[in-house]
Order: structure tokens, then sequence, then C-alpha cells
């Protein structure tokens, strides 16, 4: 609750006479979490837990990974913690035994979503400037293997229509164009199926995007347009 209100933490922890953690208290907790770069592994075990949970009263859970790049600002911070400055380039792994004195300008971000229950949380991320199909197809397979190990069965791989997310589909050994039957590779270390899917809401919106910036045609030669949408929402 803290996370999401701080004002109204403190208004329910001085209501039940302050028998609620002080908030400095829970800055300390949180602090002793690994937020690096790379797979949570306190993430993955909070997943297993909720599966075997789920499990244990006749329900088998399955999940889609998502992945999607986001924007970050380009700023560089010396952690006096952990000694060693934060925001560049870092991708969980160390990079020929040499610190990487780059600065980051994307977060590549994994996230869980269950698809039969109510439960997501992300799973790992890595400070990036641009990555090819090759680097995330890597990425994606380690963390596959992650899940793998705690248990968690990913049936699904969501991703926006980035060219790099393409590409990283084909080095997976899927086909998303055309024949939707060959959307799907198999993980090598599961043996299971696991499907490819492009995110629904983000291509809607490039299709809006498309419709407004671009002249489209069908194939009869008619145009295709915006002001065509906005007439049918009068209707």
């Amino acid at each position: 609750m803290h996370f999401y209100s701080p004002k109204g933490y403190d208004y329910l922890r001085s209501s039940v006479n302050k028998l609620l953690p002080h908030p400095s208290m829970l800055r300390g907790i949180a602090a002793t979490i690994n937020y690096e770069p790379g797979i949570f592994r306190e993430a993955f075990q909070t997943v297993e837990d909720f599966a075997k949970n789920a499990f244990s009263q006749g329900k088998k859970l399955y999940f889609n990974l998502c992945l999607d790049e986001m924007l970050i600002r380009k700023h560089v911070s010396w952690n006096s913690s952990t000694q060693k400055f934060e925001d560049l380039i870092d991708v969980g792994r160390p990079t020929e035994g040499q610190d990487n004195e780059e600065q980051a300008a994307n977060a590549l971000v994994f996230m869980l979503v269950c698809i039969n229950g109510y439960f997501k949380i992300p799973i790992a991320y890595y400070l990036i400037n641009a990555l090819n199909g090759d680097q995330k197809s890597s990425l994606v397979l380690e963390i596959l293997d992650e899940c793998y190990v705690h248990t968690v069965d990913v049936r699904n791989l969501t991703f926006d229509g980035a060219s790099s997310n393409m590409n990283t589909v084909e080095k997976l050994c899927a086909s998303i164009y055309g024949n939707t039957s060959t959307a799907y590779f198999d993980s090598e270390i599961s043996g299971k199926r696991v499907y490819t899917s492009l995110d629904a809401c983000h291509m809607v919106k490039l299709v809006g995007n498309a419709l407004l910036s671009r002249s489209i045609v069908d194939g009869d030669g008619q145009t295709i347009s915006w002001d065509f949408m906005k007439k049918l929402v009068k209707v």
C-alpha cells in the first residue's frame, strides 16, 4: 500500500495506533532485494510458490512471457552501497571482464502474466541501447531456462512489432508472418511448444497511426481514410 499511496499508508498506520511498520523500515526491507539488471531470482521464487499453491488446489497455471523496451533518461549516478556507477549498459553479466562505460538509453523488461489466473510480475530487465535478434533471442532462451528451473510453464511469447522483435522470432525458428500455424518454437530445455504473438493493443495503435499519417488504399484502389472511422463513431 505504501508503494501506491504513501499518504494512504500513513493514514492507515495512524488509525491502527502505529501497529504497521514505519516507512523507513519498509525502505530497509526493500533495499535487501536485488534490483540490479538481470533476472530477479526473488520474483521467480514468488511465481514458483504461487504456481505450486495453485497446483495443490488442483489448478495448473500457464504463463505468457511479455517483453518490451522502454525509453529511459540518460543519466549516470554513483551508488555508494555497491560502489559502482548505475544506468550504464548492463545485461546482467560481465562483458569480457571490463566495465561498460556507455550510457543506456532503453530498458528491456520481461514480465510473466498468468494466462488462466490473475497474476503478473516483472522477472527481469536489462539496460541497453539496442539489441539485434541474436542477442534478444539469447536473453529469451535464458529466461525460459530459468522458468523451467522454477517449474513455470510458459506457453506464449508476446511483443510489439519492432523489427528487432521480428528478427528475434526468426532466430527462435518461428514465423509470425502468414500462416499462424508456424508461429511457435519448441523450447529445447522443456520440450514444450511456445507460441509467439504480437501485442494486440500496440498493433491497433500502430494501425491508427498509419491511417492518420499515411494514404492507404485497398485492393480496388479506394482510399482507406481515418475520416471514415470518425464518421462511423457518429452513426
